[in-house]
């Protein structure tokens, strides 16, 4: 049957009434698909219920033989067709002609019986979350020519699919909530709500997940460069501009990979006014990232308002902060408004601070493969998931879209390229089994941290007290001691660990010989030492990084635990530092410490891990290129040594195998790295995330160097 007046942007549902009737319900919203303006409509041109008598009886018996049960239903919306297909219908009897009464239901807008209703149109699709309608079109007529019908000659109907789970017991009792966040028939997960208030709402897992599943994706409603990257990311998509791109028309400030992110990215709106001003005014030279994020927020509350109620509906802390908090979001709401023209796209100053409160507890950091900052987003439906310092799972960016799949993903965010991908969009993947109704939960923070270094961080950024189980557990914290504790006073006949909150070793009980007082100072210098390094390294004086990193981690070589934090961050900027200064030996050493640390202190498929394993890879394979130049270099000089040329080539032999088999034995420790490196990856952000074909391609690369030694 067609269905005039019915879009991609339409409600329709099917149903079949006293079995012998099948009944159409739909919502239809103003607009032509062929329109391009289509996708801004916000009113609904009507709804109606239309119902058309079968030519056979539907049995809702269970004990009938012959039932015809719904097999197929597909809408075309290049013909506004909708076909129905039945399974068993052929072997039911043809049921009687139609009663007056259906034929009345048939013919009329709404039953007699029940009177028309008023309805209340959804919220307009936002003009950056629509899919292009040429793509549908497309899919549409390759899916027509690849897809028999079901009523052909000779071929059986498709299997109707598997029903829908009624929701668990202990799930909320309204899985929706306002923006467009609805998790009634997500595959995945329920929402739940903690009656003692301790956890609050949360989400669970509907079905055993495995590592590696999908369980949300999520594009952000807004999100904003950082302003470190703002010249070398594009502003919708955060990929790598590489020097070229393009720039906004109007303040030529904002920076795209091409076309048509600038048109996709119709937030930026918002901020457009403040990046101009940012040109000359010498106090918005920098550290605009806030102010433009909750610019591009007011853009859509103004735009499309039903998006915006899903920010309204986040937790908010704005009440149990401090009152210099709330001072402060209450000045950043004074500055924001400021940027705006006096009326309606103004919010109140109280309430456009309590929103910013919502968004600095409930909002992400955009990072890359290596954990990079890039930027900041608001993703209302992944803001659900709690915090564990042990996390279940855990959230990337980027990548392709076809490992799993994951609801709440709404905006096709194609890039000047043509491709799907998009640096932006939020993949949420199990790093551990989860069973059936287990929470699943993400970390805020770092995790490689003390117990008190966790809780001091989620407190300020994300306004509440950890007591996840890793918080709470005495197992835990005798595990996690070394992260923060300094070695046993007798080092060469223990290996055991002085708390930092205590005196003695808990292996032998050994008294620590520095006060704690003294303890706590010699720390802060060399948390000091290392925030000076890290800003070298991110000021590219990578010689300085490594000047000040190799210092503290000199001088603390006898007093802290290897695995403790400060020598694991300083080891992280001496990762990246040796690699930029090409010393790949001292980079091949210090990657495998982070690695093994890691391995023991966090979840093994830690995305940092695997970028440690990478790192390592990466140094091994390039000391192989090193040792085989200098090894070319030596038989050059050889072939010219005169008299000596037999001892000389002779040597130069010895010395030829001696490199290709210490290669060997680096290209091998080079492979397994990133085969482990892979593995992680395609757990955590999913096999055909570049990341991971880039530790998978490396593998490969590095085993045909294997095989070419021999």
């Amino acid at each position: 049957m067609r269905l005039p007046g019915v879009s991609s942007s339409s409600a329709v549902s099917v149903d079949v009434v006293n079995g012998d009737v099948l009944e159409v319900f739909a919502l239809a919203y103003g607009g032509d698909d062929d329109d391009d303006d289509a996708s801004s409509a916000s009113s609904a041109a009507g709804g109606w219920r239309l119902t058309h008598p079968l030519p056979f009886a539907v049995s809702s018996s269970s004990s009938s033989s012959a039932r015809a049960e719904v097999s197929r239903v597909k809408f075309s919306k290049k013909s506004r067709t909708l076909t129905v297909a039945f399974d068993g219908a052929s072997a039911m009897d043809p049921s009687p002609t139609p009663t007056k009464a259906a034929a009345e239901r048939a013919t009329a807008p709404f039953p007699p019986d029940e009177p028309s209703r008023e309805y209340e149109p959804s919220p307009p699709p936002s003009p950056i979350s629509r899919a292009s309608d040429d793509d549908d079109d497309r899919r549409e007529e390759e899916e027509d020519a690849s897809e028999p019908s079901s009523s052909s000659p000779g071929r059986s109907p498709p299997p109707p699919p598997p029903p829908r789970r009624p929701p668990p017991r202990d799930a909320a009792p309204s899985q929706t909530l306002p923006g467009g966040i609805d998790f009634a028939f997500d595959p995945n997960l329920y929402l739940c709500v903690d009656a003692t208030g301790a956890r609050g709402r949360h989400l669970r897992a509907r079905r055993a997940l495995r590592e590696g599943d999908v369980v949300m994706t999520c594009d952000p409603l807004v999100c904003a460069v950082h302003d470190r990257h703002a010249e070398r990311a594009c502003a919708f998509c955060y990929r790598d501009v590489d020097g070229g791109g393009v720039r906004c028309d109007a303040c030529d400030a904002a920076l795209y990979c091409g076309r048509r992110c600038r048109a996709a990215d119709t937030s930026h709106v918002g901020e457009c006014a403040l990046a101009r001003r940012a040109k000359t005014d010498p106090r918005l030279s920098s550290a605009t990232r806030g102010l433009r994020l909750f610019l591009r927020l007011l853009y859509v509350r103004a735009t499309a308002p039903g998006l915006f109620d899903a920010v309204k509906a986040l937790d908010s802390p704005f009440r149990d902060v401090s009152a210099e908090k709330r001072a402060t979001y209450v000045g950043m709401a004074n500055a924001v408004n400021s940027m705006l023209p006096p009326g309606p796209a103004r919010m109140d100053v109280d309430a456009l601070a309590e929103v910013m409160s919502k968004v600095h507890v409930n909002s992400h950091g955009v990072v890359d493969a290596a954990g990079r900052a890039l930027g900041t987003g608001v993703y209302p439906p992944a803001a659900l998931f709690n915090h564990s310092c042990a996390p279940n799972a855990v959230v990337s960016f980027g990548g392709a879209d076809d490992d799993g799949d994951g609801s709440h993903s709404d905006r096709d965010g194609s890039c000047s390229n043509g491709s799907t991908n998009n640096g932006a969009r939020l993949t949420v993947r199990c790093v551990s089994p989860v069973e059936e109704g287990e929470e699943i939960c993400i970390a805020y923070a770092e995790v490689y941290a003390t117990r008190e270094t966790r809780r001091e961080a989620l407190w300020e950024k994300k306004a509440f007290a950890c007591e996840c189980r890793r918080c709470a557990d005495a197992a835990s914290a005798r595990r996690d001691a070394p992260l923060g504790g300094w070695r046993c006073p007798r080092l060469s006949a223990c290996d055991g660990v002085v708390p930092d909150a205590g005196d003695s070793c808990l292996t032998c009980g050994a008294k620590c010989a520095r006060a704690r007082s003294k303890r706590d100072a010699a720390e802060r210098r060399w948390i000091g030492r290392h925030a000076a390094a890290l800003t070298a390294l991110r000021e590219n004086d990578h010689a300085t990084a490594v000047s000040i990193a190799c210092e503290v981690v000199r001088e603390s070589d006898d007093a802290l635990c290897d695995a403790h934090v400060i020598r694991h961050e300083c080891r992280l900027v001496l990762m990246d530092a040796h690699a930029a200064l090409k010393q790949w030996r001292h980079a091949a050493d210090v990657s495998r410490d982070v690695a093994d640390a890691m391995r023991r202190f966090v979840n093994v498929n830690h995305p940092g891990r695997a970028h440690a394993l990478r790192c390592l890879g990466d140094a091994l394979v390039a000391l192989v290129d090193v040792d085989e130049r200098k090894e070319r270099r030596k038989t050059v000089v050889a072939k010219g040594g005169g008299k000596k040329k037999g001892a000389a080539h002779a040597h130069a032999h010895a010395a030829a195998v001696d490199v290709s088999s210490s290669a060997a034995v680096a290209l091998a420790e080079a492979a397994a790295a990133y085969r482990r490196a892979g593995a992680i990856l395609e757990i955590a952000y999913g096999r055909h995330h570049p990341a991971t074909t880039e530790a998978r391609d490396s593998e490969l690369a590095a085993r045909a160097r294997m095989q070419s030694l021999h």
